[in-house]
C-alpha cells in the first residue's frame, strides 16, 4: 500500500485511505481503505476522481492522475 491519500471526487467528496489496488473487475479507478482496524474499502472509478492530496501536500489532478495511480 502507498501512504495515505485523500481523494477528492468530482461530486467534492473527500475520502481519506491507503490505496489498495487501482484494478477492480477490469475497472481503472482506486480502491481505498479507510483504516488499517478495518475491512471497510471505497471504490472510487478514476473517471470520477477529481484531485489526489498527500500529507505533505502535494495535490495530483487531470491527467496526471492516470501517471500517479500507474494507469
Amino acid at each position: 500500500m502507498i501512504n495515505k491519500i485523500i481523494l477528492r471526487t468530482t461530486s467534492n467528496l473527500s475520502f481519506c485511505g491507503e490505496i489498495v489496488t487501482n484494478n477492480l473487475l477490469n475497472e481503472k479507478g482506486a480502491l481505498l481503505k479507510t483504516s488499517p482496524k478495518s475491512d471497510i474499502k471505497i471504490w472510487c472509478p478514476i473517471d470520477e476522481i477529481k484531485t489526489i492530496i498527500y500529507p505533505d501536500g502535494k495535490k495530483v489532478e487531470g491527467k496526471d492522475i492516470k501517471h500517479e495511480l500507474r494507469l
